[in-house]
């Protein structure tokens, strides 16, 4: 049996630590990097990677990075014509990509969350903070490891930076900011059951 994970780069840590999880399940990886899948449509339906297909493939592990989400969604809506099964489905993918849908699926688990705006665009006879007032967490809905997230504190800041980034297409969550020691903790959940957890420190300043 043959399992295909999908990253790309082979040296991450996270692709590394999965093809030896794999081998010591007697399971054989294939090393499978990203964008270099070229996808077929017509007659047939298949995947080639180094010019052989990935049809006989008995499962798929994509470690898809933020930069390669239109490409990780086509390359998941094709495994689901091949009919090969995949660890991350699209759905999946396309919610943790953005912040507001996550909020969204957080909320719809009846996981509590701060109190949280989506601004598309300011209206110029209003204040954001009319709905949530500083200290404010201001985030663009796509963005990792602190990307894009601002902390507002004052009433002044928040128009002229939601003007200029709406002026660019870019909507805002902006978010009750809540204070905390700098840790959190992720939470990994399959079929419905948390699997494992860690708890996750910000470096020292």
């Amino acid at each position: 049996m043959q399992i295909g994970v999908l990253s790309k780069n082979r040296e991450f840590w996270a692709t590394t630590e999965i093809i030896n999880a794999l081998r010591k399940k007697g399971v054989q990886p294939a090393y499978i990097k990203t964008p270099e899948i070229h996808l077929m449509l017509g007659e047939k339906v298949d995947a080639i990677y180094e010019k052989k297909s990935l049809s006989t493939l008995a499962a798929a592990i994509p470690r898809i990075g933020r930069s390669l989400t239109q490409l990780g969604v086509m390359l998941l809506k094709h495994f689901e014509l091949m009919h090969i099964p995949s660890t991350l489905s699209i759905e999946g993918l396309t919610t943790a990509r953005n912040k507001y849908l996550t909020l969204q699926a957080l909320h719809a688990a009846k996981v509590r969350i701060p109190e949280s705006i989506l601004i598309a665009s300011r209206i110029k006879t209003e204040e954001p903070t009319e709905y949530l007032s500083p200290p404010l967490v201001m985030k663009l809905l796509s963005g990792t490891q602190g990307i894009g997230v601002m902390r507002v504190r004052d009433v002044k800041e928040a128009g002229p930076i939601i003007d200029t980034l709406s002026e660019l297409d870019q909507m805002i969550c902006l978010q009750k900011f809540l204070p905390n020691p700098g840790e959190d903790i992720r939470v990994f959940i399959v079929a419905g059951e948390v699997v494992a957890a860690m708890k996750r420190k910000a470096a020292p300043k």
